[in-house]
């Protein structure tokens, strides 16, 4: 008798889904990854750093494609949304590392550097995404 894992029976397979990780080379985005790539996703992973990429798509399925972009520019989204086409799954995984200090010792430029990528990399994604 052929027993059935509870994904095949939850229906939640990506079995044929296209599933684009941006910040998909590390930590969160990797272990996301791995996991979709698991439950039979197509992949798309996205890192600023091409040697991330490179050394990430070595823990996942052949299938697997990596892509250069630099999250905090609007143009180079653009671009990669364009170059990708359609898909069925965006995950948004993306940004540096935030350096906490006291507040009254926070420079305001680099604080707002910080959400270049985690907000309004997101923010962006999505709106070249939609379409």
């Amino acid at each position: 008798m052929k027993t059935q894992t509870a994904q095949q029976t939850s229906g939640n397979s990506l079995t044929g889904k296209k599933v684009v990780i941006l910040g998909g080379s590390a930590g969160i985005g990797l272990a996301t990854a791995q996991a979709a790539a698991a439950a039979g996703a197509q992949l798309v992973i996205v890192s600023r750093s091409i040697d991330k990429v490179n050394s990430a798509l070595k823990s996942l399925p052949a299938t697997a494609t990596g892509l250069t972009a630099d999250l905090s520019d609007e143009e180079q989204i653009k671009a990669l949304f364009a170059k990708i086409g359609g898909f069925d799954h965006l995950v948004y995984t993306a940004g540096e590392n935030l350096k906490l200090s006291n507040v009254a010792d926070t420079n305001m430029d680099n604080a707002r550097r910080f959400f270049y990528t985690r907000y309004w990399g997101a923010f962006t994604a999505v709106k070249h995404a939609a379409s």
